[in-house]
């Protein structure tokens, strides 16, 4: 083929807007510029070694003597600040901490690593995770994580929102 010539493939498309192919325009609010966190930062000692039947029975105060085990939960955006499309926290877990085995049914949950190597184990696989290093986990997915040789912070969330309010 000559440089005059052209490949069809290498031409410009007519591009058609999603809007006009029948899809919704979605809800009405689609910017989201959250200030400062609505919800207040939560300390919990959540061990994955120990049944969870009640959070609110794991809350502890942030001037416990004891509270340098507890996982602390800072609250960036909740479903309030994004119209229940994600929510977005900031999490410190101590050595020994970590859920115990479960399962989002209506939320995919995905975790950001900003210190530590935590052990996530999804379904049948397990993952070192290291600074920054992602992992997303679909709904419906049986996931845990361990923290094994030093404290972890991550940034987390859920989308939909609405996973994160059972911390409040």
């Amino acid at each position: 083929m000559s440089q005059s010539e052209s490949d069809p493939a290498d031409e410009p498309r007519e591009m058609t807007s999603a809007l006009g192919a029948g899809l919704s325009e979605g809800p009405d609010t689609d910017v989201f510029v959250v200030r400062a966190a609505s919800a207040p930062e939560r300390l919990f000692r959540v061990r994955s070694d120990r049944e969870i039947t009640d959070l609110a029975e794991l809350r502890i105060e942030p001037d416990d003597k004891d509270a340098t085990d507890a996982t602390r939960f800072r609250f960036l955006a909740t479903t309030v600040e994004t119209a229940g499309r994600y929510s977005f926290l900031d999490i410190d877990i101590a050595v020994g901490g970590g859920p115990r085995p479960h399962i989002h049914p209506e939320a995919d949950e995905w975790f950001y690593v900003l210190q530590g190597d935590p052990v996530f184990h999804i379904d049948d696989r397990t993952f070192t995770l290291a600074k920054g290093d992602f992992v997303h986990i679909p709904m419906g997915t049986t996931h845990w994580f361990e923290v094994l040789d030093a404290p972890i912070r991550v940034v987390a969330g859920y989308s939909p929102a609405g996973e994160e309010l059972q911390f409040l």
